[in-house]
This record gives C-alpha cells, sequence and structure tokens, in this order.
C-alpha cells in the first residue's frame, strides 16, 4: 500500500468510550502503517501507566512552556490538566514512514482539524468520532474504571454530551456497541481512506 506520510488519523470521542481499548486493538494491525502519537499530559499518572509509553507526564509548568515554544499540534485542558500532541512527536512517526494515529478528545481534534482547514490541507486528516450506544453505557464504562469519584463521572458525562454534540465535524461517526465490530469497521476506513492518497 502507498502511503502518503503527511497524513494524520484523529480517532476522538467522549470519555469512557473506549477509545484506548479501540487503539490498542487498531495498532495491533500492521497492515494499517499507523503508530500512536504518545501525548503528554500533566494529570496525574494512573497505576499502570508507564511515562513515555502511555503518556509523556509533564508539570504545568514544562508543558506551559512547551506551549509558549509552539511545541504543541494542539493542546486542551479539561479537568483542570492540560493534554496536548507535540509536533515533535507527529514528525517523528511520519520520519519512520508511518501514519500518525492521536487518540485525542475533541477540543483538540477541533483545533487541528481548523487549522488543516485554514492551510487548505483537511484532505490530510483521517477524523473518526466513537460514540457510545447510550449516555448510560458510557456512565457504566466510566465507574468500572474506578479511577473517578461520583463528581469527576458526572463532570464527564455533562461534557461527553457536549462532545457528542460535536460529532458532525468529523468525517466519520462509529459506534461503539461492539468492540469487535466496531474496530474492523475503523480498520475498513483507515485502509479505504489511506488508499486515496
Amino acid at each position: 500500500m502507498k502511503v502518503k506520510m503527511s497524513k494524520l488519523i484523529i480517532l476522538s470521542g467522549p470519555s469512557g468510550v473506549g477509545k484506548g481499548t479501540i487503539e490498542s486493538l487498531l495498532l495491533k494491525n500492521k497492515n494499517l502503517l499507523i503508530k500512536l502519537a504518545i501525548s503528554a499530559t500533566t494529570r496525574e499518572k494512573r497505576r499502570d501507566e508507564i511515562n513515555g509509553v502511555n503518556y509523556f507526564f509533564l508539570t504545568v509548568q514544562e508543558f506551559k512552556e512547551k506551549i509558549e515554544n509552539d511545541e504543541f499540534i494542539e493542546w486542551s485542558c479539561h479537568f483542570n490538566n492540560y493534554y496536548g500532541t507535540l509536533k515533535s512527536q507527529i514528525k517523528f512517526i511520519q520520519s519512520q514512514n508511518f501514519i500518525p494515529l492521536l487518540e485525542i478528545d475533541t477540543t483538540g481534534a477541533k483545533n487541528i482539524i481548523e487549522n488543516y482547514k485554514n492551510k487548505g490541507e483537511l484532505s490530510q486528516l483521517l477524523t473518526i468520532f466513537i460514540l457510545p450506544p447510550s449516555i448510560e453505557s458510557l456512565k457504566n464504562r466510566i465507574q468500572k474504571r474506578l479511577t473517578e469519584t461520583n463528581i469527576q463521572i458526572n463532570q464527564r458525562l455533562e461534557k461527553a454530551k457536549a462532545e457528542i454534540k460535536v460529532k458532525n465535524l468529523f468525517k466519520f461517526q462509529v459506534v461503539n456497541d461492539n468492540l469487535e465490530k466496531c474496530v474492523a469497521q475503523i480498520e475498513k476506513i483507515i485502509s479505504k481512506e489511506i488508499q486515496k492518497t
């Protein structure tokens, strides 16, 4: 498969929709020629996470310095934590002849979409929004993680409702009501869209 390495794949959706699990399964498919662009964050590291593997864990000061130095392709702040994708990550992945996969929130995705649109490069983006089957199922998924308080869960659900409203900014929307089916659908989308370049 001939691939134009300037392409970016954005996978977005509300917290708890299964983006991380979907991303892991997509990355196992070597035919897709994708690699995860590891995000940077200021949030606390969860017990099983590894710096440089799951995220680049930064202090708020380090993150703000990188913002000042224009080192992010996108960044946002939510739930009192900063998240962003470093331009150096994108360039590194592309230099290895892979397509960067960005698993990011809708704010970051909107920023990239707007930026690419303004530059006339929207065709270089493959944007996919993952939807939950329902808000109730999303609530159940978040509760099962056992990482948030009830207040945090409610905040995430309110944010999810707002995020779902912008789903039409994304070229594709896929409902994660069955993990295997969802992943297969996304693999098909990626394969088809990448071949167009």
